[in-house]
């Protein structure tokens, strides 16, 4: 009312007459009520929650977490137990309070990380034409770390593998695997699945899926170390075998007679394109026969 009363005051030192001054005010007043009119449609901010947790750190899907969430007048609750950075990860709806809070119990984590764990409020209205107003409140943030105890390959096998069945051990922790003859296993990778955040080494060197080459001319030992470096981890000895080249020394000698067998001559047309089409040398009865050529051969074993 101040401000209007000395918007008008100017206005009648700068100009002349009352009917201008009234208007001016007249109009200044009717803009106030339209935007607080505007301002009822909008969504008042909600309060904001608190959460607190049993415990800030845990292991991958082993440890169990419960989250204590206040109750404040809202729409909607939400806990973020990733932080807002991972909401896809997951969140949990809070529908229902008893004394003031709500317990989200027995939740455990299917990721490995420092989260900051929080709860978001929100109010929303929807004007008459339609339009829709939301706000939101974001929480203090409480931190909970999940760390991975896990050391084990779930898969394994060498590049250029022949190996029928799988290679991998998991019980005695052995890797056995097996490769053609001419493959420089003094260079081969390996590729395997191991437990999330776990790091392979070998002799001390990290190793990567897919990419690290070693030297399988004698057996290696692969450690497994868990992600939180609590465990001491886990030993495969990985072998790997070369196919050698097969020698079958049974023939000595072979010997026999080659005759000549009447020519049939040409072949008909039909048959010789059967013969361009399928270009199929036919074994039987120890009978070697040849029919792309003019002649017949017939080669007999003694």
């Amino acid at each position: 009312m101040t401000q209007l009363m000395a918007t008008s005051t100017k206005l009648r030192t700068r100009r002349t007459g009352r009917t201008m001054t009234w208007n001016f005010a007249i109009l200044l007043l009717f803009s106030l009520v339209v935007m607080n009119s505007c301002k009822t449609d909008e969504a008042a901010a909600p309060g904001a929650s608190a959460v607190t947790v049993s415990t800030n750190k845990g292991l991958l899907g082993l440890s169990k977490f419960n989250f204590t969430v206040t109750e404040v007048p809202a729409n909607a609750v939400t806990l973020y137990p990733y932080g807002l950075a991972n909401a896809a990860w997951g969140t949990v709806s809070i529908t229902s309070f008893t004394g003031g809070s709500a317990v989200v119990s027995d939740f455990k984590y299917d990721h490995v990380g420092t989260f900051d764990v929080v709860v978001v409020t929100n109010n929303n209205t929807t004007s008459a034409d339609g339009k829709v107003s939301v706000k939101n409140t974001v929480s203090a943030a409480t931190q909970v770390t999940i760390t991975n105890n896990k050391s084990k390959f779930s898969k394994f096998v060498v590049d250029k593998s022949i190996s029928r069945n799988a290679p991998l051990d998991t019980v005695a922790k052995i890797v056995r695997d097996t490769v053609p003859f001419g493959v420089d296993y003094t260079k081969l990778s390996a590729n395997y699945t191991v437990d999330g955040f776990a790091t392979v080494t070998v002799g001390g060197v990290v190793q990567t899926s897919g990419d690290t080459k070693n030297n399988f001319s004698t057996p290696l030992t692969y450690h497994v170390k868990p992600q939180d470096g609590i465990l001491a981890g886990t030993d495969y000895n990985v072998s790997v075998y070369v196919i050698p080249v097969e020698k079958n020394t049974a023939i000595s000698s072979l010997s026999g007679n080659v005759t000549s067998v009447k020519s049939y001559g040409p072949l008909p047309l039909k048959n010789k394109e059967r013969l361009a089409d399928t270009q199929i040398m036919r074994i039987k009865k120890r009978r070697y026969i040849c029919p792309m050529a003019p002649q017949r051969i017939t080669i007999r074993l003694s």
